[in-house]
């Protein structure tokens, strides 16, 4: 989360404020940022939106999803039961069982001509 430390700087925004913005201490945004420690996806969101970027920004994935896509996403998280339970299981989880989640579900989707 080497990224955090740049943006939060950017916004000239101290540890201390961060951490009492998002609801940790001072320390695990310390933690965070050199990469001691990693959040919780709940955490991580919180941080993206208190720094004002998205998630992918935040963990310094160079492609970001275009906003009109997030709304679908969200709103299809909203009205299908199926994928409320991936993301309502996503919340709890590291972010490395997400990266092992999603390359799961990366194998699961049928290649072309299926």
């Amino acid at each position: 989360m080497l990224q955090m430390r740049k943006i939060r700087k950017q916004r000239n925004m101290t540890m201390r404020e961060l951490g009492a913005a998002v609801g940790v201490s001072e320390s695990s945004i310390s933690l965070y940022e050199t990469g001691k420690n990693e959040p919780d996806i709940q955490t991580i969101s919180k941080i993206a939106d208190v720094l004002g970027v998205s998630i992918d920004t935040l963990l310094g994935h160079e492609e970001s999803v275009p906003e009109d896509e997030v709304m679908a996403l969200r709103e299809q998280l909203r009205r299908d039961p199926n994928t409320r339970i991936l993301f309502n299981a996503a919340r709890n989880a590291n972010p490395e069982h997400i990266r092992a989640a999603a390359e799961m579900l990366k194998a699961l989707k049928p290649t072309e001509g299926e």
